[in-house]
Order: C-alpha cells, then structure tokens, then sequence
C-alpha cells in the first residue's frame, strides 16, 4: 500500500506583506476567507506560482488571483518563495475588482 503524506508548510509573511494584510482586519469580509484558502493552497502545493521567466528557475514565485465584483472577492498577487517547511510571502498586492 502506498501512503502519500501532504506537507503542510507555515506560511511567513515579511513585513511589508504582513502590514498589506493587516489591512483587512474584518473576519467576516471575504478577504479573510480569500486568504485562508491561499494560504491553504500554498501550504500543500507551493509549486502553483509563476517563475518570472519559464525559462529560467525560479527562486521567486508569482500568484496571481482575479477577484470577481459579484462574490465580492479582491484580486491578489503574492510573491513568495518557499523550501520543505515554510512558504515566506515577500509582497502581497490586494486591489478591488473594477
């Protein structure tokens, strides 16, 4: 039988990311669930960004989410970096959907 075991890494943001997300402070707005579930994404699959060139490896990776005006939900980019035990969140960029 084979055992497949999810890693869940910890998600760090830096500071200027951190204070980004500090922002939005409601838990009852959907920002706050937009975030659990990236968070959630990139604690088990961090491979899901963009390198800034294909071509090239990547340290640096890009998420970019669209909003939607009808579920109320932001558009967000991320970039992070991430290795086996923690996904570092370098620059978050949250704007409304026009």
């Amino acid at each position: 039988m084979t055992t497949f075991w999810v890693t869940h890494r910890t998600i760090v943001y830096e500071k200027s990311a951190q204070e980004v997300l500090d922002q939005f402070t409601d838990p009852h707005d959907r920002f706050h669930d937009q975030i659990m579930g990236v968070e959630w994404l990139l604690s088990r699959t961090p491979n899901i960004g963009f390198p800034a060139r294909k071509e090239v490896p990547a340290e640096y990776l890009l998420l970019v989410l669209n909003g939607d005006s009808l579920a109320n939900t932001k558009n967000i980019w991320l970039l992070y970096s991430y290795d086996d035990e923690t996904v570092a969140v370098h620059g978050l960029n949250v704007t409304d959907v026009e």
